[in-house]
């Protein structure tokens, strides 16, 4: 079935963008062994700082399960590290080694060229037009998840 209303044609481009951005990220960072779901945990400890499994999952709308078998790997790979939680004894406040830490900025570095290239590939109107509109529909989505009957 093709989509027939602006809307369902939006969406469509969302899940062929975010697959898009997912085979990407997976091939630039194919060399140091990082996925787009790593390089995601990575970036959400860079941008808000260390937390536990829990949080990470909530900030990103996906189980428990999915960010702890993410971490796990992250831990084991030595890119970052469980500290105690004063909080909760069974939920430790994960945070980045100085090996993830160092990693996840050369990681930055070389999407740096990326972004560049798709930035001069659009018109900055197109670009703050495109944000209006995802904002837009992200806002009217959280809007209909928060409705127990949809």
């Amino acid at each position: 079935m093709h989509p027939t209303i602006p809307i369902q044609i939006l969406i469509q481009l969302v899940r062929q963008n975010f697959q898009l951005l997912k085979n990407v990220t997976d091939m630039l960072h194919q060399p140091i062994s990082i996925t787009a779901a790593m390089r995601a945990v990575m970036e959400h400890i860079s941008q808000n700082g260390p937390q536990t499994v829990p949080q990470i999952a909530r900030s990103k709308l996906v189980t428990r399960q999915h960010i702890q078998q993410i971490v796990d790997i992250l831990i084991s790979r030595g890119l970052t590290a469980t500290n105690h939680n004063q909080h909760h004894r069974r939920s430790p406040i994960i945070d980045f080694t100085s090996a993830g830490r160092n990693m996840f900025r050369g990681m930055q570095n070389q999407e740096e060229k990326i972004l560049q290239k798709l930035q001069g590939a659009m018109d900055d109107s197109e670009v703050t037009q495109a944000i209006t509109a995802l904002s837009h529909l992200k806002q009217n989505l959280e809007k209909l998840t928060h409705h127990s009957k949809i």
